[in-house]
C-alpha cells in the first residue's frame, strides 16, 4: 500500500498526537496532581509548624514567668522588705550554736538607707526601691574552725548579710575575755589557749518602697 504524501503526513501528526495524548494522560497530568498534593501538604506543614512556634512562644512565656515568679521568691527571702532585727539575732544565735561557738554580745543600729534605685521606665513615677540596711556588732569566742564555720554559714544565709569588718584574735588561758593583739607570737606562748574572741561587723539588708 502506498501512501500519498498527504496521507504521510496526517499520520505522523496523528502519532505524534497519540504519543503527546499517551505522555499527558499517563505521565504530566499524574506529576502535576502529585505536585499538587506536595504544595497542600507544605501548606499544612507551614500551617503546623506556626502553631508549633506560637505554642512554643506561649510555652516560654509561661517558662520566663515562673522563672521570674521564682527569683522574686528567693529575693523576697533574701531581702525581705522589712527590717526583722529580731529573726536577723535568731538566725545569728541558731548558727553560733551550730557552730559551737560562744557569742558574747550581739548590738544593732538602726536602718540606714543604701540609695540603690530602680531606674527602669516604668517605675519612674512610682516609688522607689531602696536598699536599706541594718548594723550589727557581733562578739564571739570559739575555736578558730569553729569561728571559721560561722562566718562561712552567716556568708552564705538565706537572708542577704554582708561581713564589713573582721578582727580575730587569741585569748589568754587564764581570761578568755583578754584578748592577745600579736597572733604572730602566740604559738610561742604556753599560756595562750585555741580559744579565740571575734568581733564582726554585719550588715543585714532589706527592701523598702519609699517616695523622694
Amino acid at each position: 500500500m502506498i501512501l500519498s504524501r498527504r496521507e504521510k503526513i496526517l499520520l505522523i501528526l496523528f502519532i505524534y498526537l497519540a504519543i503527546f495524548t499517551v505522555f499527558y494522560r499517563l505521565c504530566y497530568q499524574p506529576l502535576c496532581q502529585q505536585v499538587e498534593v506536595i504544595i497542600n501538604q507544605n501548606a499544612q506543614l507551614r500551617k503546623y509548624l506556626a502553631e508549633l512556634d506560637k505554642e512554643k512562644e506561649n510555652i516560654k512565656t509561661e517558662s520566663d514567668k515562673e522563672k521570674i515568679a521564682q527569683e522574686y521568691r528567693v529575693l523576697l527571702q533574701k531581702l525581705p522588705s522589712e527590717p526583722l532585727p529580731l529573726e536577723a539575732v535568731r538566725y545569728f544565735e541558731q548558727t553560733a550554736e551550730q557552730s559551737g561557738i560562744k557569742l558574747v554580745s550581739i548590738n544593732h543600729q538602726n536602718p540606714s538607707p543604701k540609695n540603690i534605685k530602680n531606674d527602669s521606665r516604668e517605675n519612674q513615677n512610682q516609688s522607689e526601691i531602696q536598699a536599706n540596711s541594718l548594723q550589727f556588732k557581733i562578739i564571739s569566742i570559739g575555736t578558730y574552725d569553729s569561728l571559721l564555720t560561722f562566718t562561712k554559714k552567716i556568708e552564705n544565709a538565706p537572708r542577704e548579710f554582708a561581713v564589713e569588718n573582721l578582727l580575730i584574735t587569741r585569748l589568754a588561758s587564764e581570761d578568755f575575755q583578754t584578748p592577745v593583739e600579736n597572733i604572730a607570737q602566740v604559738n610561742a606562748d604556753s599560756n595562750l589557749s585555741n580559744r579565740f574572741q571575734m568581733v564582726m561587723d554585719i550588715k543585714a539588708y532589706y527592701l523598702s518602697n519609699q517616695k523622694y
